[in-house]
């Protein structure tokens, strides 16, 4: 994938977490977004977080995560 995202041009800017939407059944499921430059046009892109984490640092790029999750996490 980071080949791929090179090979058109783009640069991951950062991966977002963004949100946990629970389950009926307990637990949940949370929701990540790619951020890409290209061209100087930003896109994002739905992923799954462990995708979004493991390209980040292929890619060398920053991992933010919503404050609404980190603040729930304690």
């Amino acid at each position: 994938m980071a080949a791929v995202i090179q090979q058109l041009g783009g640069a991951l800017q950062r991966v977002l977490i963004h949100d946990l939407v629970a389950n009926p059944e307990g637990g949940g499921t949370f929701y990540g977004l790619l951020v890409f430059d290209q061209g100087g046009r930003s896109i994002e892109v739905d992923c799954r977080p462990s995708d979004g984490v493991a390209l980040a640092v292929r890619m060398a790029c920053p991992i933010y995560v919503a404050d609404h999750l980190l603040d729930a996490a304690e």
